[in-house]
């Protein structure tokens, strides 16, 4: 067996549903713009090889591991691939990080273990700048823009710049709903119990979605009266302030 080489290879390991393959390449197209180097089985599996065999050399080889989730489910072979990665990812200390494609707002029920770790959702399309800012920090642990030579920020456009910390995005409504989607179910009830303006009896059942907790909840911020919004935000950073930009 050939000893792996001491530095990681590779940016990303890329585990995903083959029928969800054109997205995925899609992705690590924009990630290989941004200078980054993606593991995809297409371009690094051989005809015959084994398939384990070669996620199990590879994820020390890599420097963080995506996981993909679209409409179609997981596959057969991500169902096998997934407890691979995640035994291989924890002997090698690297962050594993979930991904949801266009259309997907929660993970399988099977997996909501994962739902301990902060995932990034392109929510409506793979060009979707926040999102990709969001997979790059995860893959390389700095944020995209904070040495200046990114302007985009995991929250904002590129044509946005933060002037000071209290300053509100264009659209703190989108703003608000992406980072309340986003949290893991504590800091969600977290940011419920700080905010207070909101009951948890208004919003759905506890069995619904997040994503559609997050858009109650936003909605009924809306409603309120005075800097409802800005609460809401502030309370969000305070719960989670690895979201602030």
């Amino acid at each position: 067996m050939n000893e792996l080489n001491k530095q990681p290879q590779f940016d990303v390991f890329m585990a995903h549903n083959s029928k969800d393959k054109p997205q995925v390449l899609e992705i690590a197209e924009q990630l290989k713009q941004r200078g980054l180097k993606p593991w995809i089985d297409i371009e690094q599996i051989p005809p015959g090889e084994s398939f384990q065999k070669v996620i199990q050399q590879a994820i020390p080889n890599v420097k963080s591991a995506a996981i993909f989730f679209g409409l179609e489910g997981t596959g057969n072979w991500q169902e096998e691939e997934i407890p691979v990665i995640l035994t291989q990812s924890r002997k090698a200390n690297i962050p594993v990080i979930p991904v949801l494609l266009p259309g997907v707002n929660q993970l399988p029920d099977d997996l909501l273990f994962l739902s301990e770790r902060n995932w990034v959702a392109f929510a409506s399309r793979l060009d979707d700048i926040k999102a990709m800012d969001l997979l790059e920090w995860g893959i390389t642990g700095k944020k995209p823009g904070a040495e200046g030579e990114n302007q985009t920020t995991s929250l904002s456009s590129s044509s946005t710049e933060q002037s000071s910390e209290n300053e509100l995005p264009e659209e703190p409504e989108d703003v608000a709903l992406e980072l309340l989607q986003r949290l893991r179910p504590p800091q969600f009830k977290r940011v419920l119990f700080y905010y207070k303006s909101v009951n948890e009896y208004d919003l759905p059942d506890a069995n619904a979605p997040q994503s559609e907790k997050a858009m109650e909840f936003v909605r009924l911020a809306v409603e309120q009266e005075g800097e409802s919004l800005s609460k809401l935000l502030n309370t969000i950073y305070k719960v989670a302030p690895f979201l602030k930009k």
